[in-house]
């Protein structure tokens, strides 16, 4: 299954426009208590690329990662080679995505990290309400929840939901982050098919620990 590049903030303009936007009263099934992250936003200058070594499919693999800033996002973090950065701002809020591309150059739009600030200032409850509720991500999507946790996460996240769809043939994988850095509530997403885990997940953890908000 394919996600359009312009699905969160799509299904966020949904909310809004009918007046939906959850509220702290409006309950999601968690019994986890929200880590609180340790991350402020930051003012220094980073360098434009930095060296890296990631574990790819078992194997120390050295690799250059290269900054991702613009003008206009809140956004600051590095991504290696063969992920292709995407905008999209609207009203409703601002959407970073990192797509996966083939040696050739070819986007696998179902493999990618996405990044998504609202700009309403939501909570981090409301936040996962947003998510988990009837017209959020998982919904749409047809996502089943696999996996709720607080720990071992990046210092600006304060839960992953794991989650898993089958769409024949493939079963796609991938964690829902809630961050918040300096009140800023945002939420990232990992998303790819099960048999790219190797490969993937090592580079996008990269993406993920290097987050900054400017």
């Amino acid at each position: 299954m394919k996600i359009p590049l312009y699905s969160i903030v799509t299904v966020f303009a949904l909310v809004v426009s009918s007046g939906c936007l959850p509220s702290e009263d409006t309950t999601a099934s968690n019994d986890l208590q929200p880590r609180s992250p340790t991350t402020t936003a930051q003012s220094i200058n980073r360098p434009s690329t930095k060296p890296a070594t990631l574990s790819v499919e078992g194997e120390p693999t050295p690799v250059t990662l290269r900054l991702f800033e613009q003008q206009g996002y809140a956004l600051s973090t590095y991504f290696p080679e063969r992920f292709e950065p995407v905008t999209v701002a609207s009203g409703e809020g601002e959407s970073v995505q990192f797509y996966f591309t083939l040696p050739d150059g070819t986007r696998q739009e179902d493999v990618y990290v996405s990044f998504f600030f609202p700009r309403e200032n939501l909570s981090v409850q409301q936040m996962e309400n947003y998510l988990l509720g009837s017209n959020g991500i998982f919904a749409i999507n047809q996502w089943q929840v696999s996996d709720r946790s607080t720990t071992n996460l990046p210092t600006w996240a304060t839960e992953r939901i794991s989650f898993r769809h089958t769409s024949d043939p493939r079963t796609l994988i991938g964690n829902v982050y809630i961050g918040q850095i300096d009140g800023q509530v945002f939420s990232a997403t990992v998303h790819y098919p099960a048999e790219y885990a190797e490969g993937v997940a090592p580079r996008a953890t990269t993406i993920l620990e290097n987050v900054q908000l400017r």
